[in-house]
């Protein structure tokens, strides 16, 4: 029964290793934003897609009381679908779909630099737990670390694009992916 959640998880680990190649050539990356923006979108929700199928698919789940994991998951689920809605109305799309603009530096772009990714990982967390996921939880510091890389990736190509603007923003707003902590 687990096969199929560690099978649609699959989908988003070969996704995400094909998006860090995707950042480090331009070449790619050319390629990539001369699609169709619908395909491009169709793209991205394949990537975060399975991250939240996977935990409602049949598996084992994890002991932990309803008390703990329901006002946890919740709050999680809830702050990381936040913390993405406030970032996709800041920055108006998906940031890798969109083509050179101003470099987005105020409101929760003060507080975190990926505060989609940020959003996307916490909610991702929050489904988990809501959901008591044990393939989720397992796969999740993989996501962890999947996102973390795809940020040094995408701040070299932001660094190429805005140059020392990007450099003091990351002096300035010093977290990458987790407000406070990372």
């Amino acid at each position: 029964m687990s096969f199929l959640a560690i099978s649609i998880l699959s989908i988003n680990l070969f996704l995400m290793l094909f998006d860090l190649r995707l950042l480090s050539s331009k070449n790619l990356k050319n390629h990539f934003f001369k699609l169709p923006v619908f395909l491009q979108k169709l793209y991205v929700f394949f990537v975060v897609g399975p991250l939240f199928i996977s935990p409602l698919m049949p598996q084992n789940r994890f002991n932990i009381s309803d008390f703990i994991s329901l006002p946890l998951g919740i709050l999680l689920f809830v702050l990381g679908w936040i913390l993405i809605i406030f970032a996709l109305f800041k920055i108006g799309t998906i940031p890798s779909l969109r083509k050179k603009s101003d470099l987005i530096t105020s409101r929760v772009y003060r507080i975190v630099r990926h505060p989609i990714y940020s959003g996307t990982v916490i909610a991702v967390l929050g489904w988990t737990i809501l959901l008591k996921s044990i393939i989720s939880i397992l796969y999740f510091p993989f996501l962890f670390l999947l996102y973390f890389l795809l940020t040094v990736f995408e701040e070299r190509s932001l660094i190429e694009e805005y140059g020392d603007e990007y450099i003091r923003y990351e002096k300035k707003v010093t977290k990458r992916l987790i407000p406070f902590i990372v």
